[in-house]
């Protein structure tokens, strides 16, 4: 009975004459072979963190806002239950990749226009704004938070730095400008501070916590502006006289760590989807879109597409090496092993036991 040529001494013989070139060759095998798994991988994690720093460096937040008259209010009822309706809407208007990287919106309402009473001993232009996520984000230092009555007042929250800077306490009662006539005769109810200071909600809500300056383009006149808070019932008094316009802002923050090279790539131009259905959206006002985040991911995606072209150039190199070193390991193997093949074959080993040495 013929033996295999790897079952015994012979076979054993071979594999030992053979070990250098083996080892070395399984080693520049073995290199190629995860560098071509490992280098892709590592380079795609690179880019996702890449992206997600872009995303993170600068204004990238989502801002749907629009103001809106009174004539076409009617469209966009101002209350928590129709302004909830609507971020369900805007939501399936959003792409894919815009939808898949962002947060939870946070709402503001705010009267269009306002501008200091002449009367008022400063001037200071405070804006009248309703904002669920504002008054879930601040605690009441002095009085108590806004709850319109029947006085013929509205109620008003106001930040106690702000207070402090302008001369107000909690019960000071003054006009505020805001649209048509009749002046709205409001009373400071309480005086609040952030509840937490470092919550970066406040990034983007600024004016909610002191004065910030502005300046009039046309007229060049700078002034101080802050925000104050009203309730849900003081928002439907001033609407129910049908002259005032308001200001409709959803801001989307945008979540960095959502943001992938794939999605970053799709962004921009989803963006600008969004922006053109707008107008369609079937509420009055002229709708806008903002946001730092298309020139953000656009930069990175130029950054990206370079390192793109170089990791294609290194994979092929890579997956040129693997291939010589396996033609290699064929054509040294083949040539070492021609004599004892032969002699194998002439002591009449079968093409199989040839084939599985």
């Amino acid at each position: 009975m013929t033996m295999g040529p790897l079952s015994g001494g012979p076979g054993l013989r071979l594999l030992r004459a053979q070990t250098a070139p083996l080892l070395a060759l399984a080693a520049l095998t073995l290199v190629t072979a995860v560098l071509t798994v490992v280098l892709p991988a590592a380079t795609a994690a690179n880019l996702d963190r890449a992206a997600a720093a872009a995303a993170a460096g600068g204004d990238s937040d989502i801002r749907l806002s629009a103001r809106v008259p009174a004539s076409e209010r009617s469209a966009l009822a101002l209350d928590r239950a129709a302004l909830d309706q609507r971020t369900r809407v805007w939501r399936t208007l959003m792409p894919p990749a815009v939808r898949d990287i962002v947060d939870r919106p946070e709402t503001v309402v705010a009267l269009a226009e306002s501008r200091p009473d002449p009367k008022a001993p400063h001037s200071a232009r405070l804006l009248p704004t309703w904002s669920p996520e504002v008054e879930t984000r601040v605690r009441y230092v002095a009085g108590t938070a806004p709850a319109t009555g029947d006085d013929g007042t509205v109620a008003i929250g106001l930040s106690k730095a702000v207070a402090d800077r302008l001369g107000y306490t909690v019960g000071s009662r003054f006009a505020l400008v805001a649209g048509e006539e009749p002046r709205i005769q409001a009373r400071i109810s309480g005086l609040y501070e952030a509840a937490d200071p470092a919550d970066p909600f406040w990034r983007a809500h600024r004016m909610a916590l002191r004065t910030e300056r502005r300046t009039d383009n046309r007229t060049g006149m700078i002034w101080e502006a802050a925000e104050v808070l009203f309730d849900e019932a003081a928002l439907a008094r001033l609407a129910a006289d049908g002259t005032r316009a308001f200001t409709y802002t959803w801001r989307y923050p945008v979540v960095a760590d959502r943001v992938t090279a794939e999605r970053a790539a799709r962004v921009p131009a989803d963006l600008q989807a969004l922006g053109g259905r707008l107008p369609a959206a079937g509420i009055g006002g002229t709708w806008r879109l903002d946001s730092g985040l298309g020139a953000l991911l656009g930069g990175y995606t130029a950054r990206a597409r370079t390192a793109e072209v170089l990791l294609g150039l290194a994979f092929s190199g890579l997956v040129a090496v693997m291939a010589g070193a396996l033609l290699l390991t064929a054509g040294l193997f083949t040539e070492r092993l021609r004599p004892a093949l032969a002699l194998m074959r002439a002591r009449g080993a079968s093409l199989p036991q040839l084939a599985r040495t």
